[in-house]
C-alpha cells in the first residue's frame, strides 16, 4: 500500500510539475548602489521558511569580507503570532551590473550556493522590484518570486504589470500570495 501511494504521488507530481525552469534574463545596467535599502514585501510566492509572516522586509547594506571583497549584507525580518523573526546572509553580485545575486542565509548554504538565485527582472530602485528565482529539482522545478516596494503599499496597475511580466516567461502568478502590511510593529 505504502508504495502505491509512494507511486501515485510520484506520477502525480512529474505530471503536474514543469521539467524545466522558464527563460528569464535579469536587469542589465543595474545599479547595486541604488537598490540598497529598506524594500517592503507586497507579494511572494509561498515559502515553508516565510509561513505565517507578515510585515515582511528585505535591507540590504554594502560590506567589505575578510578578504576584501564586496557584499550585500542581508536582513530579512518578519512578524508572526510569537513575534519578530529576523535571518541574516550575504548577497555576491554575479557580474558587475547585472542584477543576479547568489544569496546565502546560513553557513551551510554558503558551501552549496555560488550561482544566482535572486534575480531581478524589473526594479525602478524608488519604488518597485520583482524578483525571480528557478532551479530544476528531481521531480520538476521550484520557482519563488517577490513583489517588493519600497513602501508598505504599491499601486495595483505596478502590482499587474509586475505579474504580466513574470507571466510572460511563463511562470504562474497565480500562486502569489499578498503579504499584509498593515498593523506592524
Amino acid at each position: 500500500m505504502l508504495r502505491q501511494t509512494i507511486a501515485l504521488l510520484i506520477v502525480a507530481i512529474g505530471a503536474t510539475a514543469r521539467s524545466q525552469c522558464p527563460s528569464f534574463e535579469p536587469v542589465t545596467n543595474f545599479d547595486m548602489e541604488r537598490y540598497l535599502g529598506k524594500w517592503f514585501e507586497i507579494e511572494r510566492y509561498p515559502l515553508v521558511f516565510e509561513a505565517g509572516l507578515n510585515c515582511v522586509t528585505a535591507e540590504y547594506s554594502l560590506r567589505t569580507d575578510r578578504t576584501g571583497r564586496n557584499y550585500v549584507a542581508v536582513k530579512n525580518s518578519g512578524e508572526s503570532i510569537s513575534g519578530r523573526r529576523v535571518s541574516r546572509g550575504k548577497a555576491y553580485q554575479a557580474e558587475e551590473g547585472v542584477g543576479a545575486l547568489a544569496v546565502t542565509m546560513s553557513s551551510f548554504q554558503r558551501l552549496l550556493k555560488d550561482s544566482p538565485n535572486y534575480n531581478v527582472l524589473a526594479t525602478d530602485y524608488e519604488r518597485y522590484s520583482l524578483v525571480y528565482t528557478c532551479s530544476e529539482k528531481l521531480f520538476g522545478i521550484s520557482e519563488h518570486a517577490w513583489i517588493l516596494s519600497r513602501d508598505r503599499t504599491l499601486d495595483s496597475a505596478t502590482r499587474q504589470r509586475l505579474e504580466s511580466e513574470l507571466a510572460d516567461i511563463g511562470s504562474d502568478t497565480s500562486k502569489f500570495v499578498h503579504t499584509r502590511q498593515s498593523r506592524c510593529n
